[in-house]
């Protein structure tokens, strides 16, 4: 079955300090289901390959998302986000504010990346309740599943974020971190 597209990239570009030209993207669909509507600007791609026509996906504000980065299912990326590189943003994910998902970093499942957060390398963060906020740094090959809640400055790299009991025990060290198991303390991160 073909399915009708839901924007088309328009005229309007925006030139990034490393020269990559991006397309404001218009609805030509509308969306009611998430405040969508025919004639509405979205946010910024590359190319057509950066926000998938299926799903209810969407990219609003002046988010950016450039690259081989994709946005796709029903993930949103908006306000002043930026997701490049390789990154994917997928499932319900969120990322908003000035939050920046980059490198091959996965995003999926109900995750919200928000706040200065930043998501880089082989990072990968899929939970139905995950949400990464603050200063936030998750990178190198850190994976965050189930139900987390990370905010302030945490740091969370290599296999450090599978062990949030380990950060609890060593407070001390990471003084200006919060991160709280959702439902469990023994649910496991991977």
């Amino acid at each position: 079955m073909h399915r009708k597209k839901k924007y088309i990239m328009t005229r309007k570009t925006l030139v990034l300090p490393n020269g990559k030209r991006l397309y404001r993207i218009r609805a030509i669909k509308s969306m009611p289901e998430i405040k969508v509507y025919r004639g509405d600007l979205g946010g910024w791609v590359e190319g057509k390959h950066n926000l998938s026509q299926n799903g209810r996906c969407w990219i609003f504000g002046d988010a950016k998302v450039y690259d081989k980065a994709v946005v796709r299912d029903d993930a949103y990326v908006l306000d002043n986000a930026l997701v490049f590189e390789q990154a994917i943003i997928e499932g319900n994910a969120l990322v908003m504010n000035s939050a920046v998902v980059c490198g091959n970093a996965i995003i999926a499942g109900g995750t919200w990346i928000e706040d200065r957060a930043l998501v880089y390398g082989d990072a990968m963060i899929d939970g139905a309740c995950v949400q990464i906020r603050g200063d936030t740094i998750a990178g190198s090959e850190a994976q965050i599943h189930k139900n987390a809640y990370i905010t302030s400055n945490a740091m969370l790299e290599d296999y450090l974020a599978r062990h949030v009991s380990a950060l609890r025990k060593n407070s001390d060290k990471y003084a200006r971190s919060v991160v709280r198991p959702g439902v469990d303390d023994d649910l496991p991160f991977f």
